[in-house]
């Protein structure tokens, strides 16, 4: 006759211990038996008009077959274009789990499912969302990334008079703008003028900002919710002699920029008058307004009715 054993009684405590490591066990994510979750990436974060919007997904679980390319599906849509356009990706050879597609950026079709996500001209925001059927946990998962489009983009030298009018508001300035000398910016009312992250506007020429109390021009951050400091703020240098080259914001609004106004030379020369009327000067960095000298003069500043505060 077999020789008849017992199991060893095991403490409450070393059960626990044992039916914990079986638990971490099972759930801990194994890079060869478990799902992995996927990464969404884009090309870019900003885009202007005439570009592609190029897409990656990074997902070893949708590496289905072996043998061949799998591919994969994302959905993108804009602020104007609501219904989602349907982007497959291809995977970039067997078995890598990277998956890339396109779609163009159209600014003068039709909304609809043509294969091109539609965009507005005067700025957009891009949305592009990938379902995860299986996460680290097996559950399944949404990821979500987004880019803005600045079909009006603007920045460089204006060499011409130029007028910004509210028909084309939105202006979208990605890099400095300057007015250079001799040459009149008129921005008519109810124009908004966005600036992205370390851009400004540079006047060595003449600036005629007049607004409404209806319909004020505003200076600001192309973000939301920006910190003081976003935009370069609004540089007022004067470079050469002659002519009037008079300066004047009526019923504007300068926010988040580093600072709002700076005014100043470096050669010397001095604008005749700067005229800052009815206006609102808020929660600029460093100064609202700043005023440098040169050979202990300074220029001819005006301001009437106009609030200068939370600026530090």
């Amino acid at each position: 006759m077999g020789r008849a054993f017992s199991l060893p009684k095991l403490s409450l405590k070393a059960c626990l211990a044992i039916a914990i490591i079986a638990c971490l066990v099972l759930l801990i994510p194994n890079s060869t038996l478990a799902n992995v979750t996927g990464t969404l990436s884009l090309d870019k974060s900003i885009y202007r008009s005439g570009e592609t919007l190029y897409i990656q997904v990074t997902d070893i679980d949708e590496n289905k077959d072996s043998t061949a390319k799998d591919s994969l599906s994302v959905s993108v849509t804009s602020a104007i274009e609501s219904q989602a356009e349907t982007v497959t990706l291809t995977e970039t050879d067997v078995s890598t789990g990277v998956f890339q597609g396109s779609i163009a950026l159209d600014e003068q079709g039709s909304i609809g499912a043509d294969g091109k996500l539609q965009v507005t001209f005067a700025g957009d925001k891009i949305t592009v969302t990938y379902k995860d059927l299986a996460d680290d946990w097996g559950n399944p998962k949404t990821i979500v990334k987004t880019a803005d489009f600045v079909g009006k983009a603007i920045g460089g030298g204006i060499s011409t008079d130029t007028t910004w009018t509210e028909a084309n508001s939105p202006y979208i300035v990605t890099d400095d703008v300057f007015v250079n000398p001799g040459v009149l910016l008129s921005i008519e009312p109810g124009v908004e003028v966005k600036f992205m992250a370390g851009s400004g506007l540079f006047v060595h020429g003449t600036l005629n900002a007049v607004g409404t109390s209806s319909k004020p021009i505003r200076f600001a951050p192309y973000a939301e919710s920006s910190a003081p400091g976003y935009w370069d703020g609004i540089k007022i240098i004067r470079k050469t002699a002659g002519g009037d080259s008079n300066i004047t914001f009526e019923y504007c609004i300068i926010s988040e920029g580093s600072p709002g106004i700076l005014i100043g030379t470096d050669s010397g020369y001095l604008f005749k008058r700067i005229n800052i009327n009815n206006s609102s000067i808020l929660r600029n960095k460093g100064s609202g307004i700043s005023s440098s000298q040169y050979q202990s003069v300074s220029p001819a500043i005006y301001i009437t009715n106009s609030i200068i505060s939370q600026n530090d």
